[in-house]
C-alpha cells in the first residue's frame, strides 16, 4: 500500500487497522508524523514501512 504527500492524511492509518493482511506501507515523501505512527502498532502483519523523506524520528521509525 502507497500513499503520496498529495493523498496522506493521518486518519488513514486508523482506518488501516482493521487491515489484516497488509505487509508493507509506503509513506515516504508524506508529512507523517511520530504519533500517525502509532497506529500501525495493530497492524499484526506488517514488514515494512517506508519513512524516507519524512519527519518521523529514529525514536519511532522501530515500531
Amino acid at each position: 500500500m502507497a500513499f503520496s504527500r498529495d493523498n496522506y492524511v493521518p486518519r488513514l492509518l486508523r482506518e488501516l487497522r482493521g487491515l489484516s493482511h497488509v505487509e508493507q506501507i509506503q509513506l515516504s515523501d508524506t508529512t507523517v508524523s511520530d504519533d500517525d505512527l502509532v497506529q500501525l502498532e495493530y497492524m499484526q502483519s506488517l514488514v515494512g514501512i517506508g519513512l524516507d523523506d519524512t519527519n518521523v524520528s529514529d525514536r519511532q521509525s522501530n515500531i
